[in-house]
């Protein structure tokens, strides 16, 4: 079962801050690149265009039901839309949104191919750079452990 430790790094003011306050402040995130679908990416390589992917951090999220990706981000990638559903939020109730076809790598950890795909939201614009959540359709094959006392998590898929 592969796994990973992971500490946030968080600055302020140009300083680093401490693991734990830096846990706390930015939640169990992840450094994480959005890509198409392998098939699709050897399909643009064969065309001669260019690896297409989209840089930023993940977010451990267990309040999502599903796995979900930024919208502009998959935009930006041209990523398939392969089907529409229903999401709510705290802010917002019954929103149809696009369902992407797409794959997220967290370097040095593992690759996920999102069988039941990328739940597309609007996540751009935060301060963090947060391009993804990972939610409880991947987290339910995995052992998560937040070590708040330490600063850092844990995972295991």
């Amino acid at each position: 079962m592969p796994s990973i430790v992971l500490r946030p790094e968080i600055r302020r003011d140009g300083k680093r801050l401490a693991s734990v306050e830096s846990l706390t402040a930015a939640g169990p995130v992840a450094p994480v690149t959005l890509k198409p679908l392998a098939d699709l990416e050897k399909v643009l390589e064969s065309q001669g265009r260019p690896r297409l992917s989209v840089s930023g951090r993940v977010l451990i999220d267990t309040g999502a039901k599903r796995t979900a990706v930024d919208i502009s981000a998959a935009q930006e990638l041209a990523l398939p839309i392969k089907d529409r559903a229903v999401t709510s939020s705290a802010t917002h109730r019954n929103v149809v949104v696009p369902v992407f076809s797409g794959r997220l790598e967290i370097p040095g950890f593992l690759n996920f191919d999102v069988p039941q795909g990328l739940m597309g939201v609007n996540l751009h614009g935060n301060r963090m750079n947060i391009i993804a959540l990972i939610g409880r359709d991947l987290l339910g094959a995995a052992i998560l452990i937040y070590n708040g006392m330490d600063g850092h998590f844990s995972i295991s898929v």
